[in-house]
């Protein structure tokens, strides 16, 4: 009977609602026919100060709010007739929903628009604020321009963020116990660096032994605990989150990231089956998404890891450590190295971005290499809200703990090391509006070697790289030098060091003449730090043979004088007795 064309506005404000200013165009289809009335359905029951107008004035309109929507009805006050001819009349309201500040990051959501074959058209336009730039993103369509028509808006919730990075401040506790009569050595799981973030550890009380990176790149600060003795430890500090990865993933082999493990069953007939259906990451990620469906009411239990092989028969009994499981397997068994991610992801809609580990609401999500780099995908939330992307374009707001690669179960992440009937709140991530400012890195180099050698034998030393900035320390030349001696070292590079972590170097000092008097100088330089350190060398003929010799030459005197005393008496009781 009637066809809309709509004209819609938002203007955002820096602060305050934003105004939403819908300009209709109401055409009749039929000669007999004029509209009277008209009702409108917005997705948000947060609608405040609502007008409506048309070619006569205000509009009489009547407003009811539902719990997760908004009905306004209006009378309009023209009586446009014939075919063809058309009302034109607006509607304007105020809301608090459409964006969302976040830190640093301004997130502006626009609804999902439902097709109604009386819609022509519909075209949106956002205005924004000259001061938040150009967006970091928007989806699920990519493109620069803040102007939406009909078939953009059917696909799906539109997300569009604006800034450059995310800064999350966070506090983290560790409860550690050593249950045995014996001493041991254990470790806790640190935020790391990644390709989407860098993280500064402010504090980590009490200090740890060292601060290591495994194979997949995660920090593990390992301590020792006495017999029975328990320990809390505390970590502060912020990380910076980034949209893109930051960099390339170093070498590595691909083979330990296509293998099977607990819970991603590679060589199951099943998913074998899948893979080769299923070709490329995004063919396998829409799959998962398509398939499993997040079941709400299993993650308020305590719930049970199911793993790739049996979610495949439960698909109504899928969280998001379901979700990660189905997408490492199947990209293994095609050919893709993946591994999966625990972190805290926020999100001010936990309906619509739930989160699945109940060790202090954490949540997990997969990543792939794509030959160059890690690339991190949530097909959890891309199911749970209704196809906002999560594959071709991430978000602000994944902030990892630990990275799980090379073992399906190991490490945990933070929230996980809990005492026995403890249900303490162990992870605090806030937000934070300050920016991160990059300090120059600072490391203490000590050389650990015995202050004296001796000629003609080799000693042995080790150099401590101890990083005392609360940033990683990349992979740095190190340069190891002596007078007077041959050195060989372990290593010429220190690797990444975490903070609070060390470096132990070994070298050996060898070749030292057996007659050098004169002592070494030994240098060692990281970066632009430098540290010497004289050894003192003593010959092997001060220490071994002059000895040996005075002792000689005491022994003869003294052979010499025994003898001499011997020749001396005989020779004087004869001379006596001849007297007589």
């Amino acid at each position: 009977e009637f066809s809309s064309d709509y004209n819609v506005t938002y203007y955002i404000s820096e602060d305050g609602p934003t105004l939403v200013q819908q300009n209709v165009a109401l055409t009749n289809r039929e000669t007999n026919l004029y509209a009277t009335e008209s009702e409108i359905t917005i997705g948000t029951s947060n609608v405040n100060n609502v007008s409506a107008s048309d070619g006569g004035g205000n509009l009489a309109l009547k407003v009811s709010h539902d719990q997760d929507r908004t009905k306004i009805h209006v009378y309009f006050n023209q009586k446009v007739v014939g075919k063809g001819k058309t009302l034109n009349w607006s509607l304007r309201y105020q809301t608090n929903e459409v964006v969302t500040k976040t830190g640093l990051v301004k997130e502006v959501n626009v609804p999902r628009l439902e097709l109604d074959p009386n819609i022509s058209s519909y075209n949106l336009s956002l205005v924004v604020p000259r001061s938040w730039g150009k967006p970091a993103y928007i989806k699920p369509v990519y493109k620069d321009v803040l102007t939406f028509n009909k078939d953009e808006l059917s696909q799906g919730q539109i997300s569009i963020a604006f800034g450059q990075f995310q800064i999350f401040d966070f506090r983290l506790t560790y409860h550690l116990k050593n249950p045995r009569l014996t001493p041991i050595l254990t470790e806790i799981a640190l935020p790391p660096d990644t390709n989407y973030q860098k993280v500064y550890l402010k504090t980590l009380q009490p200090q740890p032994v060292n601060v290591e990176v495994d194979k997949d790149g995660n920090w593990l600060a390992k301590y020792n605990l006495k017999p029975q003795e328990g320990l809390h430890i505390l970590a502060t500090g912020s990380a910076q989150l980034f949209l893109a990865p930051q960099k390339e993933q170093a070498g590595f082999r691909t083979s330990q990231y296509l293998a099977p493990q607990k819970y991603w069953e590679v060589n199951s007939p099943e998913i074998q089956k899948l893979a080769a259906k299923y070709k490329t990451p995004k063919e396998i990620y829409r799959y998962v998404v398509n398939t499993l469906k997040y079941n709400y009411q299993k993650v308020q239990e305590n719930p049970v890891r199911l793993g790739a092989l049996a979610v495949l028969k439960q698909p109504d009994a899928a969280i998001c450590m379901e979700f990660t499981d189905l997408f490492i397997a199947i990209a293994r068994a095609a050919g893709f190295p993946a591994r999966e991610v625990d972190g805290f992801a926020f999100t001010t809609n936990e309906r619509l971005r739930p989160l699945s580990l109940k060790k202090d609401i954490l949540h997990a999500w997969p990543e792939y290499f794509d030959g160059e780099k890690w690339i991190q995908v949530d097909p959890t939330w891309q199911n749970t809200t209704g196809g906002v992307d999560f594959f071709q374009t991430f978000d602000f707001n994944h902030f990892a703990f630990v990275i799980k690669g090379t073992d399906s179960e190991y490490p945990y992440p933070a929230g996980s090391y809990k005492l026995d009937g403890q249900d303490t709140k162990d992870v605090d991530v806030i937000p934070s509006e300050v920016e991160i400012i990059p300090q120059q890195n600072k490391i203490n180099l000590d050389l650990a070697v015995m202050p004296q050698a001796i000629a003609g034998f080799g000693i042995t030393g080790q150099l401590v790289i101890t990083n005392l900035s609360p940033n990683v320390i990349s992979d740095q030349k190190v340069s190891l030098k002596a007078s007077g001696a041959s050195l060989s070292s372990s290593h010429s590079s220190t690797g990444l060091i975490p903070p609070y972590g060390k470096k132990e170097i070994i070298f050996n000092l060898s070749k030292i003449p057996w007659y050098q008097k004169t002592p070494i100088l030994l240098s060692a330089m990281v970066g632009k730090n430098t540290v010497d350190k004289v050894i003192r060398v003593k010959p092997i003929i001060l220490l071994y043979l002059l000895p040996v010799i005075l002792v000689l030459i005491i022994i003869g005197i003294a052979i010499v004088l025994i003898f001499k005393k011997k020749a001396k008496t005989p020779n004087d009781n004869s001379q006596e007795l001849h007297t007589k």
